[in-house]
């Protein structure tokens, strides 16, 4: 039913247990004897029978298995605090766990104390690997409890007209003052689609059985919101009729809101005409509207998500947007058991760890290849595979060792006591080829996967955490004008530093490459860089290049048939961010060319996914000719982005002239001035658009106001050094790097193994 990575040394292991030992204790610590035995319905279980369950679980399978000389305090509580394991016996019926009045809770600490002396005992010889292995299950179903503690004892207090609040703290001036703060509409991250991988493999950190096999999966294109649905955006459904609208609701879904006359979220409720919900470290207090809705049962995330015009994605949708985000938010010290509020100005994505567990559309169900182990402890996770959906992600309660990318959780459709929330996905459609391929005829088609013009990119971006502009949109005719004329700017040497290097190594960059290769180009431009490389290569039989723009991909293309009369072209008219199918090309080896640090203009998560493609495109044994501008002082960067002349100034602000001729939009330019930042802790540089005034800007239908100092990003140029680059590209291997006489610019040519399966 687990997998551990390694055998934990007895040491480690031991000061584990007992830190989550303690943690428990620290938890009941805070509450009163009377609240440790209440129960609120037949689902939940009081708190003390909690404490005693988990530790007849290390007394039933740890101590009983590998202590010889272990006696039990009461062979009846086998009887008592055994949970659904019919493999050991018979059990107490869970809706009356709150009448057992015996053993009282003095006992049942002592108890405890009693088997965690004996665990002590056993663990100073030298334990087995499976004895370790065993009590690592034991530390993570502790854990679980954990939680459990927390979602019952609300449920069971909740009851209670006092609404006591155990874990009571004081709020502090942030949290008065943003009760009502606002958050900007969700903003989608797209994901290409295509075979992915779900699940965790063995050898890996522990694992429950249901996470395994690690398995491929089909991903169509989709979306996916950057952060959960807020209390704000919840209360619209609610004022909406949400609970009273049967077109919304799944049968079953809107038979239970009848039969249990649901009107809103469990622990919301109003007061002097004002929205309050009930929390463990405030009692009742005023709804929150910027904090992640929680408490909502599969039927409402099903039925909000039908209303919001989306769906909840499937848990491979979710794993594969949430694989490289940090674990954020936890459960610590300050047990307070309660979602953070979400800030406008958070980064994204964000938020798929550490407030509410979310909702995904998939039923639980077994792996391909899952195979419960033999013995009670099979019993853990295989059987309840019937009738519940999945939950991902970890919420407020659960505790950071317990939380992970892969962890299944999972609920019946109707349970409402868990922190369970939600986020909005939806499918991207596509009509047949997602790029218009240029073949020999010149014939070109525009590519436009979205079917979105200049204005609805640009209200969409605008609508980000934090709002943005698409970099591309800066290179108009004049704004490509203006950039001829930066790159010839004294403080600006990117460009100089990489001509640089392929006029002095260009010899050995081919020959790294190798013979017969297929070139592909995505961002080609005018080709001059790619001319230099083609007459170096030997024998090169084709080239792809891939461009956005209509007339640099027809003038390039005509140069290099004169030039390179019996080179194979097949070009691309398309945005080679978007998910681009390529022709199908004849040859040995394809190698991508991403000159000019292009890489450095994509935020960590969107560098990776396009990397993740460019390695698709050329397949195992294929190449990566990459250029990268390198960390450098701080001065020269600010002043390479911010130049003297204002160049660069101009040409991050025509962006909005175009944006007044293309996007009817009403942006008063003298209103807004340049700004380029260094962010230190991702490593890039950030050109912004900054607000010198209070003013709303109005962009085709959509108004947004912007106060005096807010800003909207522009650009980011990302700045590495060969290491990061090599962690970011990991699907490739960097076979030889070059670097220009300063060190200020670097090229690479990584290829990727033979082995690689993505």
């Amino acid at each position: 039913m687990h997998v551990g990575a390694e055998v934990q040394s007895k040491g480690s292991l031991l000061a584990r247990f007992s830190a989550t030992r303690q943690m428990t204790e620290a938890i009941v610590a805070h509450l009163e004897p009377e609240d440790t035995v209440v129960q609120s319905m037949p689902d939940a279980s009081p708190v003390k029978w909690h404490l005693a369950h988990t530790a007849w679980f290390f007394e039933r399978f740890v101590l009983r298995e590998f202590h010889n000389g272990y006696s039990s305090k009461n062979t009846t509580y086998d009887y008592l605090f055994n949970s659904y394991y019919n493999t050991i016996g018979p059990q107490h019926c869970r809706p009356r766990r709150g009448q057992l009045s015996r053993p009282t809770l003095q006992e049942v600490v002592d108890y405890r104390h009693h088997v965690d002396e004996n665990i002590h005992s056993l663990l100073e010889n030298d334990p087995s690997p499976s004895l370790l292995d065993v009590l690592e299950v034991g530390l993570q179903h502790e854990m679980q409890h954990q939680e459990l503690i927390i979602t019952d004892l609300k449920h069971a207090l909740s009851s209670n007209p006092l609404l006591p609040a155990p874990f009571a703290a004081s709020e502090d001036a942030s949290e008065s003052h943003s009760l009502r703060q606002h958050l900007r509409k969700h903003s989608w991250q797209r994901f290409d689609g295509g075979v992915s991988s779900l699940g965790a493999n063995s050898g890996e950190d522990f694992r429950y059985d249901n996470e395994m096999p690690r398995h491929r999966v089909f991903v169509e294109p989709y979306e996916i919101a950057h952060r959960p649905v807020s209390n704000a955006e919840y209360l619209e459904f609610v004022s909406d009729g949400g609970y009273s609208r049967p077109e919304l609701w799944l049968s079953l879904g809107w038979a239970t809101v009848q039969d249990e006359q649901w009107r809103c979220p469990l622990y919301w409720f109003l007061k002097d005409g004002q929205w309050h919900q009930y929390t463990l470290h405030q009692g009742a207090a005023l709804l929150r509207r910027d904090e992640p809705v929680c408490h909502l049962s599969y039927f409402e995330a099903d039925a909000y998500a039908r209303w919001a015009g989306a769906r909840l994605p499937t848990e491979a949708e979710w794993e594969l947007a949430a694989v490289d985000i940090p674990l954020d938010g936890v459960i610590g010290d300050e047990l307070r058991f309660h979602p953070s509020a979400m800030s406008p100005c958070e980064p994204y994505p964000t938020r798929y760890f550490g407030d509410v567990w979310e909702w995904t559309s998939s039923s639980y169900s077994p792996y391909p290849g899952f195979q419960p182990p033999p013995g009670a402890l099979g019993e853990y996770n295989g059987k309840f595979m019937c009738n519940q959906y999945v939950l991902r992600g970890g919420s407020c309660a659960t505790p950071r060792p317990h939380a992970r990318l892969t962890y299944r959780n999972f609920f019946h459709p109707g349970a409402r006591w868990q922190f369970a929330g939600l986020r909005l996905a939806r499918s991207v459609r596509t009509t047949g080829d997602n790029a218009t391929v240029l073949h020999e005829s010149d014939e070109m088609n525009h590519h436009s996967p979205a079917d979105e013009t200049i204005a609805t990119e640009c209200v969409r971006a605008l609508c980000e955490l934090p709002p943005r502009l698409p970099t591309k949109y800066l290179y108009d005719a004049k704004g490509s004008a203006l950039f001829e004329r930066i790159i010839e700017l004294p403080e600006y040497t990117l460009t100089r530093d990489e001509l640089n290097i392929y006029e002095s190594a260009m010899q050995e960059i081919a020959g790294a490459i190798g013979e017969r290769a297929w070139i592909i180009e995505p961002g080609s431009g005018d080709g001059r860089k790619t001319r230099s490389l083609l007459r170096s290569l030997i024998n090169p039989i084709g080239y792809t290049p891939i461009e956005i723009s209509e007339q640099a991909l027809k003038e390039s293309v005509a140069a290099l048939r004169t030039e390179f009369p019996k080179l194979k072209i097949e070009s691309v008219l398309g945005d080679f961010s978007d998910d681009l199918q390529l022709p199908p090309v004849q040859a040995e080896k394809r190698v991508i060319f991403f000159p000019g640090s292009t890489i450095g203009n994509f935020d960590e998560h969107a560098a990776q996914r396009l990397l993740r493609r460019f390695a698709r495109w050329v397949g195992p044994g294929g190449g990566l000719l990459i250029g990268v501008d390198l960390v450098k002082p701080k001065a020269d960067m600010l002043a390479a982005y911010s130049d003297s002349q204002g160049v660069t100034a101009e040409f991050n602000l025509n962006l909005l002239d175009r944006l007044n001729r293309e996007a009817n939009a009403n942006v008063h330019r003298s209103h807004w001035s340049h700004r380029a930042e260094w962010n230190s802790a991702r490593s890039r540089m950030e050109s912004y658009l900054v607000s010198e005034k209070d003013q709303r800007v109005r962009i085709a239908e959509t108004s947004f106001w912007f106060g005096k100092n807010e800003t909207i990003r522009t650009e980011i140029s990302m700045k590495y050094s060969p290491e990061s680059l090599e962690r970011l590209a990991s699907m490739f291997v960097a076979e030889q790097w070059w670097f220009d006489r300063k060190r200020r610019f670097a090229v690479a040519y990584m290829e990727v193994p033979q082995s690689y399966d993505e």
